[in-house]
């Protein structure tokens, strides 16, 4: 009988869910929100699929990075709205112009975050800027699959490593042509807990006592692409800053545990395309873009149909080959580290006496965050003026 993966070894992709020949796999919550495989043993066969396609012990890693450019939308507008240099959008809008169709990670009515289909311009705003939440791939592997062997449209499918780990093995034991298909990957620092983000989305409603209507995790426009804030505006059209959730993300407690074991922290990827921001120095034409804080993004070109998409993009952008050493950074090189020990006491916290005492015991200090948070606007400010009297 089939038993269900360890935690540490298992990336919550749901392909197992999908690939199931009797139905008896489900995807359960556990106490952070993240979904495990749950196997009916009274409907398993014992067919060993499951086992066999894992996508995170099995992957096919043989798409390495050949290549690497830095890439920036000539598009304020556009700009702004993407996360880093503007480089999904403009992968999206060209599958779009083309006919095709884009999957990406959209938040929900709620805020819950799920991968989304996408067929039209229209629809496309809500699957641009970063999600610090593990998605929820939904029914996204079958859909993909219908939509290559029902039509010859284009498909682009953008998510986690894991997840694209996940669609390109089911689309591989289905035996479904990918000729039509598109892949980009993330460099993923780790995802984190879809039922803490939930908490603190309901904790920051209750606090300001009005519904949220919109989250963005970094505002570039308001404080630049190297300061991550998170903005959320209200019902009643005001905006608040606030850091609490990005600070507990990058203390590594409330991280799927797969992600402190990532096999896909590495050159050797999974997808055509791997987007990121790029951080790389040395470079004096890319220094030179870097400081007007609006964003860059890094590309790795990791197959020869990646690398003719890209060159396919060559209208109203700046794409800059560079060395691939120069835009490596840890999530490329390794997983990312935890403290188990604190992790524990966290989640012990967080299920015993509730989201707002596990914040404050493990969250930002009030006082000393709102002074950080003041001088920090203060010297973006006063940089950015300085620039503009310079100028003049």
């Amino acid at each position: 009988m089939i038993c269900e993966p360890q935690k540490s070894e298992c990336s919550c992709c749901s392909m197992c869910e999908a690939i199931c020949p009797a139905s008896a796999i489900t995807m359960i919550e556990d106490e952070l929100g993240f979904k495990y495989p749950k196997i009916d043993k009274d409907n398993c066969t014992g067919c060993e699929l499951c086992k066999r396609a894992c996508s995170f012990k099995n992957s096919d890693l043989s798409c390495f990075a050949k290549e690497a450019y830095a890439f920036r939308i000539d598009n304020l507008q556009k700009l702004e709205m993407s996360q880093s240099g503007g480089a999904f959008t403009s992968f999206a809008e060209k599958i779009l112009e083309d006919n095709g169709i884009v999957y990406g990670a959209a938040f929900s009515d709620g805020f819950d975050v799920k991968i989304v289909r996408v067929d039209n311009m229209s629809e496309l705003e809500k699957l641009k800027g970063s999600k610090y939440v593990q998605s929820d791939i939904n029914n996204s592997y079958k859909l993909v699959a219908n939509d290559l062997c029902e039509s010859e449209r284009l498909v682009l499918f953008s998510g986690l490593p894991c997840q694209v780990a996940g669609l390109k093995t089911y689309l591989n034991f289905k035996n479904i042509d990918t000729t039509n298909l598109y892949t980009v990957d993330l460099i993923c620092y780790g995802a984190p807990s879809p039922k803490i983000w939930n908490d603190y989305i309901d904790y920051l409603q209750k606090k300001n006592n009005k519904n949220i209507v919109c989250a963005r995790f970094r505002d570039k426009k308001k404080y630049g692409w190297k300061t991550p804030k998170e903005t959320y505006v209200f019902s009643d059209g005001q905006m608040r800053t606030y850091t609490a959730y990005t600070k507990l993300f990058f203390e590594n407690i409330m991280l799927k545990e797969s992600c402190h074991n990532c096999k896909f922290t590495t050159l050797d990827r999974v997808s055509d395309l791997t987007i990121g921001d790029f951080w790389g120095e040395g470079i004096e034409s890319i220094t030179t873009l870097k400081e007007d804080d609006m964003g860059l993004s890094s590309i790795l070109v990791n197959t020869d149909k990646g690398k003719k998409f890209l060159s396919s993009i060559d209208k109203d952008v700046l794409c800059i080959k560079v060395p691939v050493d120069s835009m490596m950074q840890p999530q490329l090189m390794q997983p990312v580290g935890v403290d188990w020990n604190k992790r524990s006491k966290f989640i012990e916290v967080y299920q015993e006496k509730g989201f707002e005492t596990a914040l404050g015991k493990y969250g930002p200090h009030v006082i000393r965050d709102y002074v950080q948070r003041e001088w920090n606007i203060f010297i973006y400010l006063l940089k950015k003026y300085t620039k503009l009297i310079v100028k003049r």
